[in-house]
C-alpha cells in the first residue's frame, strides 16, 4: 500500500489551489454548499478557527439542508468539539435522508453502537455489510464493534476477511 507524502510546499499550494476553487464555485453560485464545506475543512489546515468553521458549515447546511454528506461533516465538526449528541444526531439525520450510503451506515451503526443499543447498532452495520461486502468503512466500523464487545473470534474473522480490501 503506498503512501501519499507530500512535501509542506506542495500541500501549501493544494491547499490554496482548492480554497481558490472554492471562492471561484461560490462566486459562480452562492447556494453550493459543498464549496462552503470545502472552507470550512481547509480551515482546519490551521489549529483552532473553530468558530470560523462552524460558520461556514452553517453556510453550507443553509445553503442546502438536505445534503447528507455535509450533515455528516457537521456532525463529524461537533464530535470534534465535544458536542458528541449534537454530532451523532446530524449524523443520524443524514443516514435517514441516505440510507442506502455505505459510510453513513457504517457511522451511525457505530453511533447507535455505542449510545443507544449494541444490537441495533450491529444489526445496521451487518445490513450494510450484506449490501456492501467491499466497503472499508463498514468493514472497519463491523472489525472495531467486534473487538470492542469483546468477540474476538468475530474480529478475527472480520479482519482476515479485510485482507482483500486492505492488503498487509
Amino acid at each position: 500500500l503506498e503512501v501519499l507524502r507530500l512535501a509542506r510546499a506542495d500541500r501549501a499550494r493544494l491547499v490554496e489551489d482548492a480554497r481558490e476553487a472554492a471562492e471561484r464555485a461560490l462566486g459562480a453560485d452562492p447556494s453550493m454548499g459543498e464549496a462552503y464545506a470545502v472552507l470550512a475543512a481547509l480551515e482546519g489546515e490551521f489549529f483552532g478557527r473553530w468558530r470560523e468553521r462552524e460558520a461556514l458549515i452553517e453556510k453550507a447546511l443553509a445553503a442546502e439542508p438536505n445534503n447528507p454528506h455535509l450533515l455528516f461533516r457537521h456532525g463529524q465538526f461537533l464530535v470534534s468539539v465535544g458536542r458528541v449528541e449534537d454530532g451523532y444526531a446530524q449524523q443520524a439525520r443524514a443516514f435517514e435522508l441516505d440510507p442506502l450510503d455505505p459510510m453513513l451506515a457504517a457511522f451511525h451503526g457505530y453511533n447507535v453502537w455505542s449510545k443507544r443499543s449494541k444490537s441495533e447498532g450491529r444489526a445496521i452495520l451487518d445490513e450494510a455489510a450484506k449490501r456492501y461486502p467491499d466497503n472499508v468503512f463498514v468493514w472497519f466500523m463491523r472489525q472495531s464493534v467486534a473487538a470492542l464487545d469483546g468477540d474476538f473470534a468475530l474480529a478475527i474473522k472480520i479482519r482476515q476477511d479485510g485482507e482483500r480490501l486492505v492488503p498487509s
